[in-house]
């Protein structure tokens, strides 16, 4: 399908038409700095940005509080294991990330696989937000505007659910 100067390959969704004008104009789609995401929300590309660099900074303020803690024994970083006295879905995620700072990734895996995808997002992401910043791109806002395409779709939701019980299943297994 083609609307102005455009492609749009699924006329179905509504934000693919976010992406492009309905009319003819001259020129290419213009570049979008915010999308409507699969839950209707606005999201624009600063705030993204922000959002995810604030994360970052928190999550490496968490790990060495929870490191520095964790060596006195007297840490206790899990509130819903405290509220609830059962492990919560990323349980163990903070241990894991720690055992993979001290190069024990097999011990990191078991604790929680989740440790190991925080450790590839917490590299990765001030990275690539920076670079995007640097050349001026928007690759970032992008990518996340993909996944969102993609977790919309009830399969793949499904699945990603039935993964992350699965996970919890075996933190309350484990007794973590």
């Amino acid at each position: 399908y083609r609307i102005g100067n455009c492609e749009v390959n699924h006329l179905r969704r509504f934000w693919h038409l976010d992406y492009c004008r309905l009319v003819p104009h001259y020129g290419s789609c213009p570049r979008q700095e915010h999308a409507k995401t699969s839950n209707g929300t606005l999201m624009t590309k600063k705030a993204l940005y922000i959002l995810s660099v604030v994360a970052c900074a928190a999550g490496y303020v968490w790990l060495a509080v929870s490191s520095i803690h964790a060596e006195e024994g007297v840490w206790r970083g899990c509130l819903f294991k405290q509220l609830f006295h059962i492990p919560c879905p990323a349980c163990g995620s903070t241990r894991a990330l720690i055992a993979l700072c001290q190069g024990h990734w097999k011990e990191s895996l078991l604790l929680n696989p989740n440790g190991m995808l925080l450790a590839v997002l917490m590299l990765l992401l001030p990275v690539w937000i920076l670079l995007d910043i640097i050349r001026r791109e928007d690759s970032f806002f992008r990518f996340y505007l993909w996944i969102d395409r993609i977790f919309i779709r009830k399969r793949v939701f499904i699945i990603f659910l039935f993964l992350v019980l699965i996970n919890w299943c075996w933190n309350i297994y484990k007794g973590l």
